[in-house]
């Protein structure tokens, strides 16, 4: 008994811990399709959460690494939440911790930012005027919202950035869910293989969809990490399915290693605050061409 109660309030401390702390990881992935090295940072599953006032932890630790893009990767809200909200009010209140924060990365850089599932879910009869606002919203702070479509950042590069907003169907949670062949060209259209494809999709259980539509780079987050992590193990995705193979870091296609897939453990959570061994992530994501020995 004396040995479980220690091992409990082991973990509880763990938990209070992490989730009061971030971390930046640092990716680099080459291309022969860049031909100057790219910093992004990319952020996913805010929830709400707030480092500080206004998030000011979160901003400083941005300035630090001063990326070309930030790129989001939706849920920086608790669909449930602004769902439950009556009036435009209600919602601003309810959503102005991660607005507050996307304005002040929106004055300092471009941020590009791809649904969640806690966005999608407000796309809905019942809730259609909460996602119309907050849609809104994000363009009056400053966001450039992709929604299944492609940007092109820099003039000089051929380089396409892509947000896949796709159906709720796809985040049901305990039964299996197969995604129909061709869904990602389907809702945003062919991908050109002269370019670097950069997607931004929130789920990352459709890695292998991903690659045979043609990306170079897949960015997602979604899993928060599995909650619990012992090294690459995370325990539980939110889709309730134990030990999720996409669960946080990076990734390589299994065909034929063409494209990776970073996924982040995300920088908050919701509902059950759960993260043990597994604090918020910013990542930090750098471009290179493949003959780049390293230059800064």
């Amino acid at each position: 008994m004396i040995l479980f109660i220690a091992a409990a309030l082991f973990f509880l401390g763990v938990m209070v811990y992490d989730n009061s702390r971030f971390v930046i990881r640092k990716y680099e992935i080459r291309s022969p399709k860049v031909s100057r090295k790219l910093t992004f940072v990319f952020m996913s599953d805010l929830h709400n959460k707030d480092y500080g006032n206004d998030n000011e932890k979160l901003v400083k630790a941005i300035d630090s690494i001063r990326p070309d893009l930030v790129l989001i990767g939706g849920d920086m809200i608790v669909s449930r939440q602004a769902g439950d909200c009556s009036t435009p009010e209600e919602l601003e209140a309810c959503t102005k911790i991660p607005l507050t924060f996307l304005k002040a990365l929106s004055e300092r850089y471009d941020v590009y930012y791809a649904e969640g599932n806690h966005e999608t879910a407000l796309d809905d009869e019942s809730t259609a005027w909460v996602y119309q606002k907050h849609m809104e919203d994000l363009d009056a702070v400053g966001i450039k919202r992709l929604h299944n479509r492609y940007a092109q950042p820099f003039p000089d590069m051929r380089l396409r950035l892509y947000g896949l907003d796709l159906p709720m169907e796809i985040y049901r949670k305990i039964l299996p869910y197969h995604m129909p062949e061709g869904m990602p060209e389907e809702t945003a259209g062919k991908l050109d293989p002269s370019f670097f494809n950069l997607v931004l999709a929130h789920s990352p259980k459709f890695f292998p969809e991903y690659a045979s539509w043609g990306a170079d780079l897949v960015l997602s987050g979604h899993v928060h990490g599995g909650l619990m992590r012992i090294g690459r193990l995370g325990f539980i995705g939110p889709d309730l399915h134990l030990f999720p193979k996409y669960n946080g870091g990076l990734y390589k296609s299994e065909t034929d290693g063409q494209c990776t897939m970073i996924v982040t453990c995300g920088i908050g959570a919701h509902t059950l605050p759960i993260r043990i061994f597994n604090p918020g992530e910013i990542s930090c994501i750098t471009i290179r061409p493949e003959e780049d020995g390293g230059r800064t």
